[in-house]
Parts: structure tokens; C-alpha cells; sequence
């Protein structure tokens, strides 16, 4: 007599993991700040599940562009860093982030398209917009999103040109591109001066049409024999 028995080749309760590539970008103090954080990671690749609990970090690039190979996975309950800013859970932010902070002065002028047509400019004060009817020229800013690209504009800076597409674009001649750039908020810098409270209502990819109004002590850095590290907290925000 024979008897089969069947074996699963891998436990029942996995599930499909999404793969998100990482990318940083380094974000001013405030929008007339000449000083930037960016968050200091060396992951290339986030794998998420949508019900599992867990994820995992990937710090090389993958062999292949579409398989990722991984030992171990993480629980959500013990986050990263990474982890935290996408399901943009603040507390942990604070206590888990590793930023650096850099200068404005080592940002060359650019334009990344982030999910076209939403842009971010970048140091590029001086935007050039090419339609074949007339449009007014976009508002300049320092650094900045434009989320409406109107169909067959081409959108360029001193660096970087970004051609024209007749999809997946705004198709009205008269969009909000002219007059609506949108401004990030820094909330790694700010969260470690005000309180939660003041801060409930933005989120992490929350986008204000004005630049936030915002009074920072002096910043004052120290080498790494410095033993004390005063910071005041007097501060303001509107």
C-alpha cells in the first residue's frame, strides 16, 4: 500500500509583498531656509504586505530589476525608520529617523518628476514652461511641487528638460499650473520643536498652497569632540 502525503513548499501564511524603490530628497528648513535634512539610509528597496504583519528592508540592488530575493522579514512591530514614514506614523519618525542635514548650496538646479504629472522643483528659480498656446509662466519658487501639467507643454530648467506627453496630462488650457505651486512641510525639523498638537493636522505628505510661516532658533553645529549641545526652543509657527 501507498500512502502520499502532500507538503507545502512554503508556509500558508505568506502573502504578496509590494516593492517600492527608495528614493530621498532633501528638504528645506523652511522655503527661504538656505539649510536642508535628508533622511541618511542606505535601503534601496521597501517590500510591504497589505495584511501580513511584517516587511522587509533590501540594502542591494537586485539582480534582477522585477525578483527580490530576502532571508528574513521584520515585524510590524518593531518598525524602522522607513517603515514609519510610510505608514506616516510620526511619534516613531521622531524617535526612529536618522536625517542629515546639508546645505542648499550643494543642490544643483532640477526637476524630478514624481508620479507625472506631479513634479517637484527643485533650486530652479529659473522655470521655463514651452506650450503651443499661450499660458502665463508659472510662479517661481525655491522648491516646490506643481501637481497639474497642462498636455503638450514642455517644462524645463537650467539642467533638465521634460518633454511634452499628450496623456496622462491635464487637458484644459487653462490649468492651476500658472498660479498654484504647493510647498512641502519639513515635519522631521518641526516635530522636535512643537508639540503634536500643533502639528495633528499636517501629514506626511501633506502640501500647503503658501510656504509655512516658521521662526526656528539659530542653528549652531559642533564637531563631533563637542561635549555639550545647547539648542533653545524658542520658536513660533503660523
Amino acid at each position: 500500500m501507498c500512502v502520499t502525503v502532500k507538503f507545502p513548499l512554503s508556509p500558508t501564511f505568506l502573502d504578496f509583498l509590494h516593492a517600492y524603490t527608495v528614493t530621498t530628497f532633501p528638504v528645506p528648513f523652511h522655503n527661504d531656509s538656505s539649510l536642508f535634512t535628508i533622511l541618511f539610509t542606505s535601503v534601496h528597496h521597501l517590500l510591504i504586505s497589505d495584511s501580513a504583519p511584517y516587511f522587509a528592508e533590501l540594502n542591494q540592488q537586485p539582480p534582477v530589476f522585477d525578483k527580490f530575493s530576502f532571508d528574513t522579514v521584520r515585524s510590524r512591530v518593531r518598525p524602522t525608520c522607513l517603515f514609519a514614514l510610510f505608514e506616516d506614523v510620526a511619534q516613531q519618525i521622531k524617535s526612529l529617523y536618522n536625517f542629515q542635514v546639508i546645505s542648499s548650496t550643494t543642490l544643483v538646479p532640477d526637476l524630478y518628476v514624481l508620479n507625472y504629472p506631479e513634479i517637484l522643483i527643485r533650486n530652479a528659480p529659473n522655470l521655463s514652461v514651452s506650450c503651443p498656446y499661450s499660458l502665463l509662466t508659472p510662479n517661481s519658487c525655491f522648491y516646490c511641487f506643481y501637481t497639474i501639467i497642462p498636455c503638450g507643454c514642455s517644462v524645463s530648467t537650467p539642467l533638465t528638460f521634460l518633454p511634452p506627453r499628450m496623456t496622462h496630462c491635464n487637458s484644459t488650457s487653462d490649468s492651476p499650473f500658472t498660479t498654484l505651486p504647493q510647498y512641502p512641510v519639513n515635519l522631521a525639523l518641526v516635530h522636535h520643536f512643537f508639540e503634536n498638537d500643533t502639528l495633528g493636522t499636517f501629514s506626511g505628505d501633506t502640501l500647503l498652497t503658501q510656504p509655512l510661516s516658521v521662526q526656528l532658533p539659530p542653528m549652531k553645529f559642533f564637531n563631533p569632540s563637542t561635549t555639550n549641545w545647547p539648542l533653545h526652543t524658542t520658536l513660533a509657527i503660523s
